[in-house]
């Protein structure tokens, strides 16, 4: 690095590696003149890490909520409308075989032989010339 160092330039007594007495003092911790004796630091805990939401984590957890209740009605609608549609189609499916079914019997009804024989089972009819 060829540029000017950080400090190089300063004009005062607190050039590198002189003391800092002459700088202001920090908020909330007094001078070392007002203290006298040297006093052992007050040590704080750090807030322990995972225990809580931060606000960004809150935010999102309230928008992810809020997408998902945006949602869930739309869901549901469509879930129904699934259900109502497999309900429809297999309505469907067992008309289309009494359809069939139907279709078929007509179709024997149109067969002469088949008169005969239901006649002759269900009413015991006989034709003119033939036993009973």
């Amino acid at each position: 690095m060829t540029g000017p160092r950080r400090g190089a330039g300063r004009a005062g007594p607190a050039g590198r590696g002189a003391s800092r007495s002459g700088a202001r003092p920090v908020a909330g911790v007094p001078p070392r003149a007002a203290v006298g004796k040297r006093a052992a630091a007050k040590r704080t805990r750090a807030p322990a890490p995972g225990g809580r939401l931060t606000g960004r984590a809150t935010a999102l957890a309230l928008v992810l909520g809020a997408l998902l209740l945006a949602y869930a009605y739309p869901m549901r609608i469509y879930l129904n409308q699934q259900a109502q549609i497999a309900a429809l189609e297999s309505s469907q499916q067992q008309q289309r075989e009494r359809i069939r079914e139907k279709q078929t019997q007509v179709a024997k009804w149109h067969d002469d032989d088949y008169i005969i024989a239901m006649a002759h089972r269900r009413l015991q009819m006989v034709l003119p010339g033939g036993r009973a």
